[in-house]
């Protein structure tokens, strides 16, 4: 059975559709209203069922995970410093997770505002309590560290510098990321070198002036 309403002024007709003839009854216009408003309820009710059953859906909350997957880092930059003393380098044993226990260059975070001097300045204090000058650039090198559990990508930044007073002493003033400082021949560094600088050592990168 089937019903069409047409609203006339303060009554509603509506017509029901039998297979053999057709019926036409009056009714008040507040009770087709209630029964449109209950019938509006139940769609109503119907697609925030089918609404909450998409947001349910594997499907879709495969989708939202896809939409949360962890986006790659961003490349840091750093700035090594190549210390220089007569025909020696300052070196240290690293104690943090990239390159640990291999000797590398004092170094660290390029900060906001900062310029390669300035963080290298600031750098070499924090970790030796040297002072350094005539700070010159050397080279820049991409350094990708994949086999780390946050994979990290650093710009390095290397700078040659001499110090300001000759008769300044390296002081290990941050251990819990360095064993210590000294002062090694180019021609006999120590080892594990860090892979960066192995890798410009093993490619003839020689920081003292020629």
């Amino acid at each position: 059975m089937a019903a069409i309403v047409w609203p006339i002024n303060n009554t509603t007709i509506i017509h029901k559709l039998l297979p053999s003839k057709l019926h036409t009854i009056s009714y008040p216009s507040s009770l087709i209203s209630y029964t449109l408003s209950f019938f509006s309820h139940l769609l109503t009710s119907s697609n925030m069922v089918s609404a909450a059953e998409q947001i349910n859906s594997p499907t879709l909350a495969k989708a939202n995970e896809d939409d949360h997957v962890a986006a790659p880092p961003s490349p840091q930059v750093a700035v090594a410093i190549c210390l220089l003393r007569d025909k020696r380098i300052l070196m240290g044993r690293r104690l943090v997770s990239i390159g640990n226990s291999k000797y590398s260059l004092p170094s660290g975070h390029l900060e906001f505002g900062e310029n390669f001097e300035e963080c290298a300045i600031r750098e070499i204090k924090e970790e030796t309590g040297l002072d350094i000058g005539k700070i010159e650039f050397l080279k820049v090198t991409n350094n990708l560290f994949m086999d780390q559990p946050k994979p990290a990508d650093y710009v390095v930044v290397f700078v040659r510098a001499v110090l300001t007073d000759p008769t300044q002493t390296p002081l290990n003033l941050e251990p819990e990321k360095c064993d210590g400082w000294d002062w090694y021949e180019w021609d006999n560094l120590p080892q594990p070198l860090f892979g960066p600088i192995k890798k410009m050592v093993m490619d003839g990168f020689n920081p003292f002036p020629q």
